[in-house]
Protein backbone atom coordinates (compact mmCIF):
# COMPACT_ATOMS: atom_id res chain seq x y z
CA UNK A 1 0.00 0.00 0.00
CA UNK A 2 1.39 3.32 -0.73
CA UNK A 3 1.52 5.82 2.25
CA UNK A 4 3.62 8.56 3.65
CA UNK A 5 3.38 9.43 6.75
CA UNK A 6 4.75 13.06 6.71
CA UNK A 7 4.34 15.57 4.27
CA UNK A 8 6.73 14.93 1.39
CA UNK A 9 7.33 17.02 -1.43
CA UNK A 10 7.68 15.36 -4.86
CA UNK A 11 9.36 16.45 -8.11
CA UNK A 12 10.33 16.29 -11.42
CA UNK A 13 12.61 18.12 -14.30
CA UNK A 14 11.05 15.96 -17.24
CA UNK A 15 7.37 16.84 -16.54
CA UNK A 16 5.97 16.72 -20.38
CA UNK A 17 3.84 19.48 -22.04
CA UNK A 18 1.51 18.90 -25.03
CA UNK A 19 -0.63 20.99 -26.97
CA UNK A 20 -2.62 21.17 -29.87
CA UNK A 21 -3.55 24.10 -32.10
CA UNK A 22 -4.72 22.12 -34.71
CA UNK A 23 -7.96 22.39 -37.30
CA UNK A 24 -8.81 20.46 -40.06
CA UNK A 25 -7.10 20.47 -43.47
CA UNK A 26 -4.23 22.56 -42.21
CA UNK A 27 -0.94 21.16 -41.24
CA UNK A 28 -1.28 20.02 -38.18
CA UNK A 29 -0.06 22.57 -35.14
CA UNK A 30 1.28 20.59 -32.20
CA UNK A 31 4.76 20.82 -29.79
CA UNK A 32 5.80 19.09 -26.87
CA UNK A 33 7.97 19.73 -24.39
CA UNK A 34 9.78 17.06 -22.20
CA UNK A 35 11.46 19.76 -19.72
CA UNK A 36 8.85 20.67 -17.34
CA UNK A 37 9.35 21.37 -13.90
CA UNK A 38 6.91 20.22 -11.57
CA UNK A 39 6.31 20.00 -7.78
CA UNK A 40 3.29 18.74 -5.38
CA UNK A 41 2.76 18.63 -1.80
CA UNK A 42 1.61 15.41 -0.86
CA UNK A 43 0.58 16.76 2.44
CA UNK A 44 -2.46 19.10 1.12
CA UNK A 45 -2.15 18.33 -2.80
CA UNK A 46 -0.63 21.66 -3.40
CA UNK A 47 0.88 21.88 -6.77
CA UNK A 48 3.38 23.79 -9.48
CA UNK A 49 4.70 23.55 -12.70
CA UNK A 50 6.74 25.42 -14.96
CA UNK A 51 8.04 25.13 -18.56
CA UNK A 52 10.52 27.48 -20.90
CA UNK A 53 8.60 28.18 -23.41
CA UNK A 54 11.35 27.77 -25.90
CA UNK A 55 11.77 23.80 -24.95
CA UNK A 56 8.42 23.63 -26.81
CA UNK A 57 9.39 21.34 -30.31
CA UNK A 58 7.60 21.53 -33.45
CA UNK A 59 8.11 18.80 -36.11
CA UNK A 60 8.43 22.12 -38.25
CA UNK A 61 11.35 24.34 -37.57
CA UNK A 62 9.70 27.08 -39.14
CA UNK A 63 6.50 26.85 -37.12
CA UNK A 64 9.11 27.04 -34.03
CA UNK A 65 10.70 30.03 -34.74
CA UNK A 66 7.13 32.11 -35.59
CA UNK A 67 5.80 30.46 -32.68
CA UNK A 68 8.60 31.84 -30.08
CA UNK A 69 9.30 34.89 -32.28
CA UNK A 70 5.92 36.00 -33.32
CA UNK A 71 2.71 34.65 -31.08
CA UNK A 72 4.83 33.79 -27.73
CA UNK A 73 7.26 36.62 -27.98
CA UNK A 74 9.66 33.68 -25.75
CA UNK A 75 12.45 36.47 -24.93
CA UNK A 76 10.00 39.16 -22.98
CA UNK A 77 8.14 35.69 -21.45
CA UNK A 78 10.00 33.26 -20.88
CA UNK A 79 8.07 30.80 -18.92
CA UNK A 80 4.25 29.93 -18.42
CA UNK A 81 3.43 28.36 -15.15
CA UNK A 82 1.16 26.99 -12.90
CA UNK A 83 0.42 27.24 -9.02
CA UNK A 84 -3.21 25.53 -7.59
CA UNK A 85 -3.98 22.86 -5.20
CA UNK A 86 -5.78 19.26 -6.23
CA UNK A 87 -9.46 19.37 -4.82
CA UNK A 88 -9.69 16.50 -1.63
CA UNK A 89 -6.21 15.53 -2.53
CA UNK A 90 -5.58 12.01 -0.58
CA UNK A 91 -2.85 9.87 -2.35
CA UNK A 92 -3.16 6.42 -2.61
CA UNK A 93 -2.00 3.39 -5.10
CA UNK A 94 -5.92 3.65 -6.67
CA UNK A 95 -5.80 5.61 -10.03
CA UNK A 96 -7.93 8.70 -8.59
CA UNK A 97 -9.87 10.98 -10.69
CA UNK A 98 -10.21 14.68 -9.39
CA UNK A 99 -9.94 18.58 -10.45
CA UNK A 100 -7.03 21.10 -9.91
CA UNK A 101 -7.93 24.76 -9.37
CA UNK A 102 -5.59 27.54 -9.80
CA UNK A 103 -3.42 29.83 -11.48
CA UNK A 104 -2.12 29.94 -14.79
CA UNK A 105 0.61 32.43 -16.37
CA UNK A 106 1.24 32.53 -19.59
CA UNK A 107 2.54 35.42 -21.90
CA UNK A 108 2.77 37.55 -18.58
CA UNK A 109 -1.05 37.09 -18.56
CA UNK A 110 -2.67 34.79 -14.79
CA UNK A 111 -5.56 33.11 -15.32
CA UNK A 112 -7.88 31.46 -12.98
CA UNK A 113 -8.71 27.75 -14.07
CA UNK A 114 -9.96 24.56 -13.17
CA UNK A 115 -8.63 21.32 -14.80
CA UNK A 116 -9.46 17.09 -15.21
CA UNK A 117 -6.44 15.56 -13.17
CA UNK A 118 -5.81 12.01 -12.74
CA UNK A 119 -3.10 11.13 -9.60
CA UNK A 120 -1.51 7.66 -8.60
CA UNK A 121 1.49 6.84 -5.64
CA UNK A 122 2.65 3.84 -7.36
CA UNK A 123 6.53 2.71 -6.38
CA UNK A 124 7.53 5.64 -3.82
CA UNK A 125 6.87 7.71 -6.85
CA UNK A 126 3.59 9.81 -8.13
CA UNK A 127 2.22 10.00 -11.28
CA UNK A 128 -0.23 12.47 -12.48
CA UNK A 129 -1.94 13.35 -15.92
CA UNK A 130 -4.40 16.70 -16.84
CA UNK A 131 -6.07 17.77 -19.70
CA UNK A 132 -7.50 21.39 -20.20
CA UNK A 133 -8.48 23.89 -22.70
CA UNK A 134 -7.32 27.50 -23.11
CA UNK A 135 -7.47 30.19 -25.28
CA UNK A 136 -4.68 32.02 -26.83
CA UNK A 137 -6.80 35.38 -26.81
CA UNK A 138 -7.00 34.87 -23.25
CA UNK A 139 -3.89 35.24 -22.63
CA UNK A 140 -3.44 38.41 -25.03
CA UNK A 141 -1.55 35.74 -27.55
CA UNK A 142 -2.12 37.53 -31.00
CA UNK A 143 -2.70 35.76 -33.76
CA UNK A 144 -2.21 37.26 -37.06
CA UNK A 145 -5.76 37.51 -39.70
CA UNK A 146 -3.89 35.71 -42.44
CA UNK A 147 -3.82 32.54 -40.38
CA UNK A 148 -6.53 32.45 -37.63
CA UNK A 149 -7.93 30.27 -39.76
CA UNK A 150 -5.63 27.69 -39.44
CA UNK A 151 -5.47 27.97 -35.79
CA UNK A 152 -7.82 26.57 -33.33
CA UNK A 153 -9.24 28.77 -31.35
CA UNK A 154 -9.07 26.25 -28.75
CA UNK A 155 -5.44 24.78 -27.82
CA UNK A 156 -5.42 21.36 -25.87
CA UNK A 157 -2.66 20.91 -23.57
CA UNK A 158 -2.12 17.20 -21.55
CA UNK A 159 0.49 17.70 -18.69
CA UNK A 160 2.15 14.24 -18.03
CA UNK A 161 4.19 13.95 -14.88
CA UNK A 162 6.10 11.64 -12.79
CA UNK A 163 7.01 12.59 -9.31
CA UNK A 164 9.83 11.37 -7.12
CA UNK A 165 10.45 12.21 -3.68
CA UNK A 166 12.43 15.60 -3.07
CA UNK A 167 15.89 14.39 -1.83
Amino acid sequence: MFHYSHAQKFITKTGVCEFSASVPAFEPIEAKSEKMLGVLNSENGEVAALVEITTFNFPISLMQEHFNENYMDSHKFPKATFTGKINDFQLSADSTRSKVNGKLTIHGVEKGIEADIVYLGTQGSVYVRSNFVIRPEDFKIKIPKVITKKIAEEVNVELILNLKPKE
